[in-house]
């Protein structure tokens, strides 16, 4: 099932996953696409495992990570 199309963007919600970044309109957190990726998986390998997410939702993550914006 896939979201609206809308802007992609990560969020904090203390009912969602006890407040762990994750991009909006899913329960997939920010650390687990990174997680991913670091271990050698490509962005379209990530959609396949996570179809909800989109390309966006991934550079998203990533631009989340070099921002420092996953420290508390």
């Amino acid at each position: 099932m896939k979201r609206a199309a809308k802007q992609s963007k990560v969020i904090r919600d203390p009912k969602i996953l006890g407040g762990a970044p994750v991009i909006a309109g899913t329960r997939i957190p920010v650390r687990l696409i990174l997680d991913h990726l670091a271990e050698g998986y490509m962005p379209q390998e990530i959609i396949f495992e996570y179809p909800i997410l989109s390309r966006a939702d991934i550079k998203t993550a990533m631009r989340f990570q070099s921002s420092g914006s996953n420290r508390k």
